[in-house]
């Protein structure tokens, strides 16, 4: 009788690739796209996956598009030879670019980043083109779906304005199939596909809690690896991080705040991470660095004036110029000198990055419980067509 490798290799033959069947030992290794801020990478194992689909999803305002821009950002340093795609189904980029741009260095010249204009495109059209794309160019990278919430099926697309389409309006069917058929691609391809999703209040629990959605059926939440839900975001000002919308006068930046709600490469038990925008600057590495820092209490705190950062691999202070160890009196001096010393500040964001991998902490996260609970809370209230199609029968009944 033959072994199974033996009736593995006759199966393979019928295949091209000749991979349908292969050797359990081989281990994939898994390459991500970081954030680029301690804040999100060490939340996030590292960032977000190659070869797979990934969602951001949240409410409006809460910072999805621009922490996607910023990954594709840092997708085009590591990939010069690879063109973006960015499916812009909201038709608003054009009045987004240069925001976008200021905020985390996008790259927009035509051999690095195109716009696909979905205008009078429906989603089986758009996901027809996309799929063209995926097997027909050979320098295709990474794109951004912005957003799922906004696709439009053919029935809907072709009918009068006053008619109502129902079910026959969803895109969910031509979703589930584009995400089938395009993941084998990813992989093969090593591309990213991150769709944006929005999230919709649909009703109400008897308590009075809201009920909500996620448009486009379960393809998105079901076929993507990752997953990533944003929460209310907050605004920066000075050194005080955390100020609520209602605050937010005369600020000079915002927070975005998040969760992973699902992975299939990572595990997700360092709760949430933060990403820190300057209005002026773009990405502020500092501030978000600085941040996880003292929540690791990677800086020595003797008081609440003084901050002593430690060389983490040495277990020492750092040094001076003259050999006198850093102190510093009041946050704003630390933020001035790694300002001024680009080395430094460098340096001691790749140690913290690597002792925050390597030692594996898990449990530790770097948003505060009220603000993580209110997340994972939005997670578990997305009803699901599964609960709906339950809930329509219990009424029935």
């Amino acid at each position: 009788m033959a072994s199974v490798l033996d009736i593995a290799k006759q199966i393979n033959k019928k295949y091209k690739d000749g991979k349908v069947i292969v050797a359990g030992d081989i281990l994939p290794d898994v390459k991500k796209v970081p954030f680029g801020t301690l804040g999100a990478d060490y939340a996030t194992w590292g960032g977000v996956p190659y070869g797979a689909i990934s969602v951001f999803a949240g409410d409006y305002g809460s910072g999805k598009t621009t922490a996607a821009a910023l990954v594709m950002a840092n997708y085009q340093r590591a990939n010069p030879d690879k063109t973006c795609v960015y499916v812009d189904v909201e038709g608003v980029l054009p009045l987004q670019l240069p925001y976008l741009v200021k905020m985390t260095g996008l790259q927009t010249d035509e051999d690095h980043f195109v716009r696909y204009d979905c205008y009078g495109k429906s989603s089986k059209s758009i996901f027809e083109d996309l799929l063209d794309l995926q097997t027909g160019s050979d320098n295709i990278g990474m794109i951004i779906i912005d957003s799922v919430a906004s696709l439009v099926s053919d029935n809907d697309m072709e009918s009068d304005f006053s008619k109502d389409n129902g079910m026959r309006a969803s895109t969910a069917s031509d979703s589930h199939k584009f995400c089938r058929m395009v993941i084998p691609q990813l992989q093969k391809k090593g591309n990213i596909i991150l769709a944006i999703n929005q999230v919709r209040t649909v009703g109400k629990t008897f308590t009075g809690a809201p009920i909500l959605k996620e448009p486009g059926g379960d393809a998105w939440n079901y076929y993507s690896s990752f997953k990533v839900r944003f929460g209310t975001r907050t605004f920066v000002k000075d050194d005080k991080t955390d100020i609520a919308a209602s605050k937010a006068e005369d600020t000079t930046g915002f927070r975005l705040k998040f969760s992973i709600t699902k992975s299939r490469v990572c595990p997700i038990n360092r709760g949430g991470g933060f990403i820190t925008f300057d209005l002026e600057e773009g990405l502020d590495l500092i501030n978000d660095t600085l941040e996880a820092a003292i929540k690791f209490e990677f800086i020595e705190r003797p008081n609440l004036q003084t901050y002593i950062p430690v060389n983490l691999t040495t277990g020492e202070y750092y040094k001076d110029k003259d050999g006198s160890d850093l102190k510093f009196i009041g946050k704003a001096k630390l933020v001035s000198y790694m300002q001024e010393n680009e080395d430094f500040t460098k340096e001691y964001f790749n140690m913290l990055l690597n002792h925050v991998n390597g030692t594996n902490p898990s449990g530790v996260s770097l948003l505060n419980p009220e603000e993580l609970a209110e997340i994972l809370e939005e997670e578990a209230s997305i009803e699901s067509p599964k609960t709906k199609r339950k809930k329509s029968a219990e009424v029935e009944e």
